[in-house]
């Protein structure tokens, strides 16, 4: 483990190759200067500092002291972005019934009033419901820094991903500042489905000291640090008819029988069986069959008692 006060300094894992301009990670180059790195901010000259006898984490540092402006968020905000330049798929996370609900959504009555009408209520399970699963999807293109507007409401997007069917999803990494009040509230106007990316877990996680494919394969894959932001509402209702027709088909899967009884009240307002009467009824008929296996029993004994007095004759 490293000490506290060495976290707290800031690491570059990464840095330009000043040759090629390819990214390179501490681990992979040559120590000090040899490394032929500079800064992605600066174009300053970057020190490797992962010598083996070194034990301080594998970093890169600027050379001389620096005036350079670069904080680790900016840092980390620029090597997402260097991510998406690389990938052409990203994993969504799932979608809940949580994720498509409005201050004072008038929805939630109406799936009260069919789990209500099925004997249920609406408790966290049905809150929790996934109604549309994680899932990777190709984009075509990609844009940094988008400014999207509106006649009232200006934003400037981290990350805008542009798919097949020209639909956009904004991306929004953030590593100490998550997207404020006043952002959100634009978003909402503005009606654009947003997901951010929570960079901090896996920077402590890895001690500052990762890879460029491990940091791409976190962005790619991992869904618990992705969150939706803000859904778009054309999309919201489709997945509102989604959530119906999936609820009423697991309340059918899951208990048939209560079901099947108010269906058929439903149908024939004569018939009032429910699940008490029928387990009482069912409970009748297992007696009456005992009855019944008595009365055999008694009725073949009468009968092998008159055929004995018969030959006995």
């Amino acid at each position: 483990m490293y000490s506290e006060s060495e976290l707290t300094r800031v690491k570059y894992a990464i840095a330009i190759d000043k040759t090629t301009g390819e990214l390179k990670d501490a681990t992979e180059v040559q120590n000090g200067l040899k490394c032929n790195c500079v800064c992605w901010n600066c174009s300053e000259d970057m020190v490797a500092i992962n010598s083996p006898q070194n034990k301080k984490i594998k970093h890169f540092r600027h050379f001389v002291k620096s005036n350079c402006k670069s904080n680790y968020e900016s840092y980390i905000h620029w090597l997402s972005k260097e991510v998406f330049k690389s990938i052409n798929k990203l994993k969504l996370p799932p979608i809940s019934f949580r994720e498509i609900l409005r201050l004072n959504d008038p929805f939630i009555a109406m799936v009260e009033a069919v789990l209500r009408n099925s004997g249920l209520r609406l408790d966290k399970l049905y809150y929790d419901y996934i109604i549309q699963p994680a899932q990777y999807l190709q984009f075509e293109k990609y844009s940094f820094e988008s400014q999207i507007s509106d006649i009232e409401n200006t934003i400037r997007t981290d990350i805008v991903l542009i798919f097949q069917n020209n639909e956009e999803l904004l991306i929004e990494p953030f590593y100490t500042n998550r997207i404020d009040g006043k952002k959100l509230s634009k978003l909402q106007t503005l009606d654009r489905s947003v997901i951010s990316i929570d960079l901090i877990e896996f920077t402590n996680k890895n001690h500052f000291a990762f890879s460029f494919d491990k940091f791409k394969s976190f962005i790619v894959d991992d869904v618990i640090s992705k969150n939706w932001v803000h859904i778009r509402s054309s999309k919201i209702e489709k997945l509102k008819i989604k959530y119906l027709n999936l609820l009423k088909k697991n309340i059918q899967e899951k208990e048939p029988l209560k079901y099947l009884i108010r269906k058929l009240n439903k149908e024939n307002h004569d018939l009032h069986l429910t699940v008490s009467e029928e387990n009482t009824l069912l409970h009748e008929i297992l007696e009456r069959i005992e009855q019944l296996k008595h009365e055999i029993k008694v009725n073949k004994d009468k009968i092998d008692d008159l055929e004995n007095q018969f030959y006995l004759r």
